[in-house]
């Protein structure tokens, strides 16, 4: 009886890592994507500023 209970617990000792380790994984990866997405925008926003800040001074 002593045998079946160990496995058991080492199942459910198991289901819990798991379950821990996938919503880690998963919260790195949100906080990784937003990160990169953040640093995307703020390239984007200043390469259009020095587009408009090159264009300014042409017209100039």
């Amino acid at each position: 009886m002593d045998k079946y209970l160990e496995i058991l617990n080492l199942f459910i000792g198991n289901i819990i890592a798991y379950a821990f380790l996938k919503v880690m994984y998963d919260f790195i990866v949100i906080i990784i994507r937003k990160i990169i997405l953040y640093l995307v925008h703020y390239l984007v926003y200043c390469i259009r500023h020095k587009i408009n800040k090159c264009r300014a001074n042409k017209e100039q």
